[in-house]
């Protein structure tokens, strides 16, 4: 008889625990993270990371690629947007982040704006404004590019002061250009590019057309190759160049890079504060503010030029 109620006991105590922890698993909170261009690019996968470090176990994450940097045609972000909104609609998050321009306008703003679903974004470059944000349901962080640091590093070295830009032919490169402009950055000449070939045909032009170029992004350039890109500029360079990414500085002089880790942190740090009852209200946008500097020492010997100590101490270097 005992033996029998402590079996009924133990089978009580069990279900119960069972109960228990799938009430707590079915109680766990969701953030789904919306990126708009694909796994493998390097911004991206910075900015994954950096949130997913933030969120850690206590909440379920999600992520899914709208892959729009590669299928960039009308027919592909139309379909790429509908995607994430019905994704949204069958998992049910309790917060969204997304990351960068492509997510916040063919999500957010047709479907979600000033609804009931918590946005954050990051990755949005210089101005949310365009797309109506902030907003009751959506704030956020913004890219910003180390710009007027990297323009004077270039003018030390620049035999004049006319700056080039180059970048992929797309919507972020081209508001970039546009930022730069607006903040008073006067541009020589600007190339909007679409495959490997074009960039380098356009980069050799550049040398004679400008006194210091801005490499932005190859994101998205068809048949780009790192070590091809790599030989090509170490033969052809013959003024100072820059960019503000990371994944850049193999091709540049020097680069004034942000931090995509940064802009996941920066998001996920929001959201978990609203998960926890914050009002989305309470956090206005906010911009990067770490970076981080990089010296090409194969690019520098070509130009002939020596990077002073202090330079190259705060410095990642670049040897090869």
């Amino acid at each position: 008889m005992h033996f029998n109620k402590l079996s009924k006991m133990i089978m009580v105590v069990g279900i119960a625990v069972l109960l228990s922890v799938g009430t707590s698993q079915a109680a766990k909170k969701k953030v789904l993270f919306i990126d708009s261009y694909h796994a493998g690019y390097a911004w991206s996968d910075g900015e994954v990371q950096g949130a997913k470090g933030v969120i850690g176990d206590k909440y379920d994450f999600k992520v899914i690629h709208m892959d729009t940097k590669r299928n960039s045609s009308p027919e592909a972000l139309k379909k790429a947007g509908d995607a994430a909104k019905a994704e949204i609609d069958a998992w049910k998050p309790d917060v969204v982040i997304t990351a960068d321009d492509n997510a916040a306008k063919l999500v957010i703003v047709p479907f979600y704006k000033d609804s009931e679903v918590p946005f954050v974004f990051c990755g949005v470059n210089w101005d949310a404004s365009a797309y109506g944000f902030p907003s009751k349901n959506v704030t956020g962080v913004l890219e910003v590019s180390v710009i007027k640091p990297l323009l004077d590093s270039m003018q030390k070295f620049a035999k004049g002061s006319r700056v080039g830009f180059i970048g992929k032919d797309n919507e972020t490169d081209r508001k970039e250009a546009d930022q730069l402009k607006k903040l008073g950055v006067q541009l020589t000449v600007t190339k909007f590019v679409n495959t490997f070939d074009e960039w380098k045909t356009e980069y050799t032009k550049l040398q004679d057309e400008a006194d210091m170029l801005i490499v932005i992004n190859n994101a998205g350039i068809s048949g780009w190759d790192d070590k091809e890109a790599m030989k090509f500029t170490r033969e052809i360079t013959k003024i100072p160049s820059g960019s503000s990414h990371d994944f850049i500085a193999p091709f540049v002089l020097i680069n004034y890079a942000k931090l995509a880790e940064e802009q996941g942190e920066l998001a996920a740090g929001i959201a978990i504060n609203i998960l926890e009852g914050k009002s989305i209200k309470d956090f206005p946008i906010v911009s990067n503010k770490k970076g981080q500097m990089y010296v090409n020492m194969a690019i520098a010997k070509k130009l002939g030029i020596q990077f002073p100590l202090e330079m190259i101490k705060s410095a990642k270097v670049i040897k090869e």
